[in-house]
């Protein structure tokens, strides 16, 4: 049935919008808003409602843009502040494609490791392991890595002392000028709990000549359970 045009306003694109979202049609719901963004970019109601279709298929970041805009569009909605609180939320506890990329190279050649003959094979899984990495052009640097309190410690200076499990037999260990006494990585280490999740930022610490960060002392324990060098340069705990 063809609707009379002077019926297809603004405000029945809206409801229209509302039942998709309802019925999780979120590629339509997204479609007919994108034209009333065009033509209605005062309405915060719009970008809200994008926003709900971009969370329904868990676009979080396009999700937080609109519910910025709508933010921005009406300061007091108490309703938009949260649900750019929840969307951050997910957001910090989501792991970055770099990471995930840094995950399967250590995995990758692990499972190498493993399956090599000899000493020599092994030798050159090693290699071919750093220039993996080197390969990801991380430039030593994470931001928002999400990760897992696997110990807390002191130095005997009362510095505090960090190792963070990124996944199985995968690990970052804190240097001593991470967090040193009374400082707000120190403060946010205090409260704290192993086993708990945690968004943090860095960088890989080379110590020495090592080119590949990593605390091991032993080759086999350099590939089979990686520790990796690393300076906390922020850190918050996730629910």
């Amino acid at each position: 049935m063809e609707l009379a045009p002077e019926l297809i306003n603004d405000s029945f694109k809206i409801d229209l919008a509302k039942a998709y979202s309802r019925t999780q049609s979120s590629d339509a719901c997204i479609k007919l808003l994108d034209t009333l963004v065009k033509s209605n970019t005062k309405n915060p109601r719009v970008y809200s409602l994008r926003g709900t279709c971009f969370l329904q298929k868990q676009d979080y970041p396009k999700a937080l843009a609109d519910f910025k805009t709508a933010a921005k569009k009406d300061p007091s909605s108490k309703e938009f502040q949260q649900k750019i609180a929840d969307i951050q939320i997910i957001l910090q506890s989501q792991k970055p494609n770099i990471q995930k990329e840094f995950e399967q190279v250590i995995s990758e050649y692990r499972e190498r490791y493993k399956r090599a003959e000899n000493a020599l094979q092994k030798r050159v899984v090693r290699e071919e392991r750093k220039k993996a990495i080197k390969k990801l052009h991380m430039d030593r640097r994470a931001k928002q890595w999400v990760g897992k309190v696997h110990r807390i410690s002191t130095y005997d200076d009362g510095s505090g002392w960090l190792c963070v499990e990124l996944e199985k037999d995968l690990l970052l260990t804190s240097i001593s000028s991470s967090f040193p006494v009374g400082s707000q990585t120190y403060k946010t280490l205090l409260s704290l709990k192993e086993g708990q999740k945690i968004n943090f930022s860095g960088e890989f610490y080379i110590l020495g000549g090592n080119s590949e960060y990593s605390k091991n002392y032993t080759e086999y324990q350099t590939m089979n359970r990686p520790e990796f060098f690393f300076k906390f340069t922020k850190i918050t705990a996730l629910k």
